[in-house]
């Protein structure tokens, strides 16, 4: 049953989650919400890039790799973890570079509709792994029930933002960005040469 719609509806509907974070962080000036949105497509690309290193590494043995493909996902991991420290690194530059501006109203509402599809997406994920039975699928809600939490995090900081100090939206940015190194390198720890 996962293979039909299921297979892109939510791949689909996290890159329009994505899309509408990006949006909202440069309509409403909320460095917290772009950076939301930007992690979210560092996910959809590090999800792809796994997937297609993984397919070349179980290829048996061959002519020209005698030892396997293994390598090809310590690669995976290793273009990943550099593109989420690159981001990460770019989104704390501008938290101490830009001064603190006033975040408009409207980064509420794109973070609040990017949240709630995100939300929608997690719980399906977590319904159907169980109905499934696959560990992969429970992996990838446990990965969206994180990514749900910082979207929770940015629609928090967005609505202090908002109504009480700019400040909170770039104390938000960091936290993100933290997150991802934080990310990076446990994915880089898991590598074992």
């Amino acid at each position: 049953m996962w293979r039909g719609l299921e297979t892109w509806i939510c791949p689909a509907l996290s890159m329009v989650s994505s899309i509408i974070k990006i949006v909202g962080g440069l309509v409403s000036g909320s460095i917290a919400l772009l950076a939301d949105g930007l992690d979210s497509l560092i996910n959809i690309l590090s999800s792809t890039i796994a997937y297609a290193f993984y397919s070349i590494s179980i290829k048996p043995p061959d002519r020209d790799h005698p030892y396997g493909h293994y390598g090809f996902e310590i690669l995976s991991v290793i273009i990943t973890s550099i593109i989420m420290l690159f981001v990460a690194a770019i989104i704390v530059s501008t938290v101490f570079t830009k001064s603190v501006s006033r975040v408009r109203s409207e980064g509420i509402l794109y973070s609040l509709i990017s949240t709630i599809i995100l939300v929608a997406i997690t719980f399906y994920t977590l319904l159907y792994s169980k109905k499934a039975r696959s560990i992969a699928l429970r992996a990838e809600a446990r990965h969206l029930s994180i990514d749900l939490v910082e979207s929770l995090l940015v629609l928090l900081g967005v609505v202090l933002a908002v109504y009480f100090n700019p400040l909170f939206d770039l104390i938000t940015a960091a936290l993100v960005a933290s997150l991802m190194v934080a990310g990076a390198l446990f994915n880089l720890s898991l590598i074992h040469i």
